[in-house]
């Protein structure tokens, strides 16, 4: 029975298309952590990270903000993510960040999502879980919620392979249930049916298809398959639309910068139709290893009007390692040459810049 669920699990993925900017977020919510989307208001759930207001943000997928939850007696230490679940209309509030692996605990916040928004402003009272690691304290920026069992689930951030904890139906410490092969996830969402599992870091979305009666820890013990996406300056929200027509992610406001967009992922039918489905007034970029110089790359990208172009390279933990292009003034079909060959190896994420849109791409780099 394996062999035929890993061979289903490959061949039903989560595809999609885009990105395709929906509209930008309100100045207020700078900092973007977590979003959800509501399964009984046409708007997106949002928080911001560490040091924010104790609120969760109503807002349409066009950017306009349409409430604000605030929790009573709620602080914000440092929210990093929200998880929904569509049966129970509840919406969970993950204060499950530590940087420096200090807290003796974390804390979720539930509470029930109005049935009418008669805002701006609404005060709520949350109920409040305190949880502690049964392994030591750690950073964690992904909550998820199962629509079908309610159980939810914390991924963990800084190891070099994340780890999934059940929250447990009683009692107060995560159970461990296993290591994922990938690090710094920064959110993730279960689709409203229940059937697909996603989970985002900074240059990839990792999805899993349930079958059968499987439960969400089961799923997650295979490996997933990557979804496409493209890489934000700072991503750290995905949410599933609640019909499951594709997912939104959102970018944390950079100083100074424009309003953080929201971006939608459409679902395709077939893997052949994700870079058919494509915004083409978005710049493009392709990064080609050079055969013959192992650790050098040809950066090939398109601008569709002349406008000031940059280029920069930067690493997982969001370091510049090069800038391959800086304010130029260019239009069409470019090249240029990007040389990795005494960089660490690892993923990378090339950031094409033009005026206030970009395009990106991931890449994996091995000097040997």
């Amino acid at each position: 029975m394996i062999a035929p669920l890993l061979l289903a699990a490959v061949l039903d993925t989560f595809h999609v298309g885009g990105p395709f900017t929906k509209g930008r977020l309100p100045d207020r919510i700078n900092e973007a952590s977590g979003m959800v989307a509501s399964a009984q208001h046409d708007l997106l759930w949002l928080v911001n990270d560490s040091g924010g207001e104790p609120s969760v943000y109503g807002v349409a997928d066009g950017g306009t903000q349409r409430v604000e939850l605030r929790l009573t007696g709620a602080k914000n230490v440092d929210w990093e993510d929200v998880a929904y679940n569509p049966v129970t209309k509840t919406i969970y509030v993950a204060d499950i960040g530590d940087n420096a692996a200090r807290r003796a605990s974390v804390r979720i916040y539930s509470l029930r999502e109005p049935s009418v928004l008669d805002g701006p402003v609404m005060d709520v009272a949350p109920t409040v879980r305190d949880l502690v690691y049964p392994d030591g304290a750690r950073d964690a920026e992904t909550l998820l919620c199962d629509p079908v069992t309610a159980d939810l689930f914390v991924v963990s951030k800084r190891e070099r392979r994340n780890r999934l904890y059940r929250v447990p139906a009683q009692g107060d410490t995560l159970a461990f249930v296993t290591d994922l092969p990938f690090y710094l996830a920064t959110g993730g969402d279960i689709s409203a049916d229940g059937r697909y599992i996603l989970v985002k870091n900074y240059a990839y979305v990792y999805g899993w298809t349930r079958w059968n009666d499987e439960r969400v820890d089961e799923a997650m013990r295979r490996a997933p398959y990557t979804v496409h996406y493209m890489p934000e300056p700072q991503g750290e929200c995905l949410a599933i639309a609640r019909d499951v027509s594709g997912f939104y992610t959102v970018t944390e406001r950079e100083d100074g910068g424009p309003l953080a967009p929201i971006e939608f992922y459409p679902v395709v039918p077939t893997r052949a139709d994700v870079d058919r489905v494509r915004d083409v007034r978005r710049p493009s970029i392709q990064v080609v290893p050079e055969p013959s110089a192992r650790g050098r790359y040809t950066i090939r990208y398109a601008v569709t009007e002349e406008a000031n172009v940059s280029i920069t390279v930067r690493n997982m933990l969001g370091m510049t390692v090069a800038t391959p292009a800086n304010n130029i003034r260019e239009a069409g079909a470019q090249e240029r040459n990007l040389d990795l060959s005494t960089s660490p190896d690892g993923t990378y994420i090339v950031m094409l810049r033009v005026g206030t849109t970009y395009a990106s791409t991931a890449i994996e780099h091995h000097r040997q």
